[in-house]
C-alpha cells in the first residue's frame, strides 16, 4: 500500500499505462486526464457519500450531471488505470476515510492523502 495524494496515484497510474518509459515529458502528457479522473472520482465519493453506498451507477451519474456515455467512459478510464477495481467506491471511500480523519489540504481536495495499492513501473 501506498499513501499519496489522489492526484499523485492518478498520473503515476496514467504513465504506467500509457506504455512508455516514465519520463518527465510522459508525466506532462497525461497530467491533464489523469486530472480531470481524480476529479471524477472525488465527485463520485461526494455522490456515494451523498446517496449512500448502495446507489447505482444510474444515479451517481445523475447526482454528477453527467450523460450516462460521459460517466461510462470516465468509469473505463478509471478501470484502465486502476485494473485492481471494477468500481470506483474502494478509492473513493478511501478518499472520504481520509477527509474524516483529518488528512485534508484546505487548498486542494486532490491533495488529501489515501493509501491505494502501489503500482509496479516496468524496467
Amino acid at each position: 500500500m501506498k499513501t499519496d495524494s489522489l492526484l499523485g496515484h492518478c498520473v503515476v497510474r496514467a504513465i504506467v499505462a500509457s506504455g512508455e518509459k516514465p519520463t518527465k515529458w510522459v508525466g506532462f502528457k497525461v497530467a491533464p486526464r489523469a486530472g480531470r479522473l481524480a476529479g471524477w472520482i472525488a465527485m463520485y465519493a461526494l455522490a456515494l457519500d451523498d446517496l449512500g453506498p448502495e446507489a447505482s451507477h444510474a444515479a451517481i451519474a445523475r447526482w454528477m450531471v453527467d450523460s450516462p456515455a460521459t460517466f461510462y467512459r470516465w468509469l473505463a478510464y478509471f478501470r484502465e488505470l486502476f485494473h485492481e477495481y471494477d468500481d470506483p467506491a474502494p478509492v473513493a471511500y478511501a478518499l472520504l476515510d481520509a477527509v474524516e480523519a483529518g488528512r485534508l489540504n484546505p487548498r486542494s481536495a486532490l491533495d488529501v492523502r489515501v493509501r491505494l495499492p502501489a503500482v509496479a513501473v516496468a524496467a
